[in-house]
């Protein structure tokens, strides 16, 4: 009888230069919300966008130990936003690490689409 509520679904919006999670029961009813500024992360982002960019550039024209030395810095800062996406959520979710990485993905592609 006390087993865990029913699924969930955790919409994902950016409002106001925040990114806005918003836990619901199956049924719609709100279960948790929170919010985490944009500002807490935009560094993070524009640099793993500018990496990104260096990288697929490296392709055309590096060595593969200068394609690798490029990469090993992307995933740098993808982990860096994965850890302050993480500490920020501590209080309302508890996040490992590969789903960490998917969020900040999840969020890069969200920013990036405006």
């Amino acid at each position: 009888m006390g087993g865990p509520p029913g699924p969930f679904t955790l919409h994902l919006s950016i409002v106001e230069s925040r990114v806005v999670f918003d836990l619901r029961a199956k049924d719609g009813v709100a279960v948790a919300k929170s919010g985490v500024p944009l500002v807490t992360i935009r560094r993070v982002m524009k640099d793993y966008f500018r990496v990104c960019d260096s990288y697929v550039q490296a392709i055309r024209t590096l060595s593969r130990p200068q394609i690798e030395a490029i990469d090993v810095g992307r995933r740098s800062l993808h982990d860096e936003g994965s850890q302050i996406l993480r500490e920020r959520l501590a209080g309302w979710a508890e996040i490992d690490h590969d789903t960490g990485r998917r969020l900040f993905t999840l969020l890069c592609a969200m920013h990036s689409r405006g």
